[in-house]
Formats: C-alpha cells, sequence, structure tokens
C-alpha cells in the first residue's frame, strides 16, 4: 500500500455525503497503472488535443476529437467528447476514482486532490513522460494500490474509460478489498475510505441530537476566544448513554485554525480545504479547549494518525516523529518540522 487526502468542512472525519465515485480505465489491461500511481494522477485524451478547458460543449469537444483523429473513426466519438467534459467538469476535488482494470478487477481506489492539468501546464507530473502519450491530467492522492477483482459472472463496471459509480457499488468493492486483504482493514487509509462510503469508521466525535441549530449559528458567527490556559481546564463534555464522547463548536474551532494556519495542514502542507480538519493538541474537555493555540489543523487521514499516535509531535523543536510502522507509506509525505502559521504557536500542553 503506497501513500501518496478528504472529508467535508464540518463533517464527521470521514463521511463525505456529496462526493462522487468514479471509475476510469489506465489504459487498455490497465497498462498506464504504473505511471499513474507513481505520478499521483489520473489521466485521459491525448496530447494531440488542445486545452479541454477550451471546450464549452460537447460539440467543440468532438469537433477537436475528429480534427486531430479525423471524422468516424472508431471509438472517437460523442461519448468520448462528454467524458472530456466530465473530466474537467464534473470530476470534483474530493472526488474517490477507482483505476479499473477490465471489467471486475481495481487496480487502485483514491481521492482527486486537483484541477484539470493541460499536458503543457508546468505542474503536469506527465508534460515530460514518453511512456504514454495521454498527457490531460487530475492529480490523485491514491490510498490502496492493491489488486482486487470481484468475483461472478456479472460485469461491476461499464465499458466506458470515465464512468460514475454508485455508493453502494463503492461499499461493496471496499468488502471485497478488506475479505481480501483484512491486514489492510485497520490501515488509516482503508478507514478513511471507508468513512467515504456514507458510514462513518470514526466514532469519537459525532454530533450531538438537537445541537444542529447550535452548531449553525456557532459557525456563522464566531467568537474571539479568550487566552488559553490548560490549567484552567475542566471536563464540559456532553455525554450521551452510548459513552461516546460527543463536542460542539467543531466548526469555528476549524474556522480558526484555517485562518491561523493560514489555510495549510501543519504536517502536509496540503492547502485544499476541503481535507482539512482540526486536531486538539490537549484533548477535547469542552468549549475551553477550542482554542486556536491548542489545535493543528491536519489533513484528514494526518488527523487520524494523530489520535492513534502514530503520529507525534516534539513540543520544544516541532519535531514531527512517524511511528515505524507507518514510516514508509508516510516517510515522504510529510514535512520535518511542523508547519506553522506567521502569528501561531501552538500550545506544549
Amino acid at each position: 500500500m503506497r501513500e501518496k487526502n478528504r472529508s467535508p468542512e464540518g463533517a464527521t472525519p470521514g463521511r463525505n455525503a456529496m462526493a462522487n465515485v468514479w471509475k476510469i480505465a489506465p489504459g487498455h489491461g490497465a497498462e498506464f497503472w504504473d505511471v499513474c500511481l507513481n505520478s499521483g494522477c489520473i489521466r485521459f485524451g491525448g496530447s494531440e488535443l488542445p486545452n479541454f478547458k477550451d471546450f464549452h460543449s460537447v460539440d467543440q469537444a468532438l469537433s477537436a476529437l475528429e480534427a486531430a483523429y479525423g471524422e468516424n473513426r472508431k471509438g472517437i466519438g460523442r461519448g468520448v467528447a462528454e467524458m472530456i467534459l466530465q473530466f474537467v467538469r464534473d470530476v470534483k476535488v474530493g472526488d474517490i476514482v477507482i483505476a479499473n482494470k477490465g471489467y471486475n478487477k481495481v487496480v487502485g481506489i483514491g481521492v482527486v486532490e486537483g484541477e484539470y492539468l493541460a499536458p503543457d501546464d508546468p505542474d503536469n507530473p506527465l508534460s515530460s513522460d514518453e511512456s504514454t502519450h495521454r498527457h490531460h491530467v487530475r492529480s490523485v492522492m491514491w490510498y490502496l494500490d492493491k489488486p482486487v477483482s470481484i468475483r461472478g459472472e456479472r460485469r461491476f463496471f461499464v465499458q466506458r474509460t470515465l464512468a460514475r459509480l454508485n455508493q453502494a457499488k463503492y461499499a461493496e468493492l471496499l468488502d471485497v478489498y478488506a475479505a481480501e486483504y483484512p491486514a489492510d482493514r485497520h490501515s488509516a487509509q482503508y478507514q478513511y475510505l471507508a468513512g467515504l462510503a456514507g458510514g462513518s469508521t470514526f466514532t469519537e466525535e459525532t454530533q450531538t441530537p438537537g445541537h444542529e441549530e447550535e452548531s449553525d449559528e456557532a459557525e456563522q458567527h464566531p467568537t474571539e476566544p479568550t487566552a488559553f490556559d490548560p490549567s484552567a481546564i475542566t471536563d464540559s463534555r456532553n455525554r450521551v448513554p452510548s459513552s461516546v464522547v460527543q463536542r460542539s463548536g467543531q466548526g469555528e474551532f476549524r474556522t480558526r485554525l484555517l485562518t491561523a494556519a493560514e489555510g495549510r495542514c501543519m504536517v502536509t502542507g496540503c492547502t485544499v480545504e476541503a481535507v482539512l480538519e482540526a486536531a486538539h493538541i490537549h484533548p477535547y474537555q469542552g468549549p475551553t479547549t477550542d482554542h486556536p493555540a491548542n489545535g493543528l489543523l491536519l489533513r484528514a487521514d494526518i488527523h487520524k494518525l494523530f489520535d492513534s499516535n502514530l503520529l507525534g509531535i516534539e513540543p520544544e523543536t516541532l519535531r514531527i516523529e512517524l511511528h515505524p510502522s507507518v514510516r514508509k507509506e508516510y516517510g515522504g509525505l510529510v514535512r520535518t518540522t511542523l508547519l506553522c502559521g506567521a502569528n501561531q504557536t501552538p500550545s506544549k500542553v
């Protein structure tokens, strides 16, 4: 498994009811899967085609296809033109992407983390790659990269290169993956992807029943915090019969941290706001602990590692330390020391 980001704003970590699920074939027989995996992207459409953002309609995209490959060429038609517009417009940052091989095999699962990049874009990871001629890309964070087959006579995927996949099939696919690789079921990557299926695997934070209006109001009108004093903390969390600790005001806490940390994950530098979450340094014990000095802005999977004691921060030097069990997968992703905003001083508690 290789780490190469997502939960919506204000939601329970790992849950994203708004994400779409897409399947995309990385070439015939997934021949370009290694390129996509190693470059952190999905690719579609030959470099002979102009910038996809120039197309404002399916007809324009179709005209460009015909100019590049000839009219009435097999496999180059209106359906491909529709997929081009989907690739640019409908596939959103934070959507789930399944890399498939044929009708019943998956080679990777990830989350889209960047907008469309044309072949000549300096940020395009395939701009100089000669192993594939398809250089129109979207960057992807690949969470799972072990192959898995969906057994049975039915065709699990449609033939189209790019197509939507419903949440039910996505959940079924994750179940198949967990059965094939049971040890990976407890990994931060799998847990995060499972949360995106709609049934969150994270139980430590849930919305207290009846507090929806209170939370919405707090997020719309955040109040300025007083100085954070860890010694004055008392446990004022709400409790429900299931004994799960409840937190309110997470939206406000996160808003403050987004400002303090300048909108980036303090461990990876990720700036995709939709995947950033508020984590507490001193354990949450009520509104008093929802102070920016007691918070870290972390990408969703990094937050999970932090809460699971798989990632730590040395309080004096702010050096980031990884547990040996995740060092191989995350070692190339995290920074050496914590990234703090210009006016941000995290608590040493």
